[in-house]
C-alpha cells in the first residue's frame, strides 16, 4: 500500500493502526524493472501513468465528458459511455492517471453518496 492510498471507514467500522512491519517496506526491495515484480501493461501504457482514485463531478466540455476536480483542474475521461451515465453527478473515478495527457483511463466510476 502506498502513502497515496485512500481508506474509507463507515460508521460501523473502527480504524485499526497499521502494524509497524507493514509501514516500513523491505529495506532492499526488488527493483521494479524485474519482469516478475511488474504487472503486465498494455503496449501503449505510459510509464508516467499510475492508478488512483479521483473525486469530482462529471461535466460536459465541448463534445466530451470530463471529471472536474476544481475550478481550475479537470481530467479527460477515455470511457465516454461510462462517464455519460453520471453527467452532473459527483463521482469517484478509479483508473490510470496519465499526467502527460491530463487524462484518466477509466476502470470504474462510482457515484458519491
Amino acid at each position: 500500500m502506498s502513502t497515496n492510498d485512500l481508506i474509507a471507514w463507515s460508521g460501523m467500522q473502527t480504524p485499526e493502526p497499521v502494524p509497524p512491519a507493514a509501514q516500513n517496506p523491505d529495506p532492499d526491495p526488488k527493483p521494479e524493472t524485474q519482469p516478475d515484480s511488474q504487472p503486465v501493461a498494455a503496449p501503449d501504457a505510459d510509464a508516467n501513468a499510475s492508478v488512483h482514485t479521483v473525486t469530482g463531478a462529471i461535466s460536459k466540455d465541448g463534445d466530451s465528458y470530463v471529471l472536474k476536480v476544481s475550478d481550475t483542474t479537470s481530467y479527460k475521461l477515455d470511457d465516454q459511455d461510462k462517464a455519460k451515465q453520471f453527467q452532473g453527478q459527483k463521482v469517484r473515478v478509479t483508473g490510470q492517471v496519465d499526467l502527460n495527457n491530463n487524462q484518466i483511463h477509466v476502470q470504474k466510476i462510482e457515484p458519491l453518496v
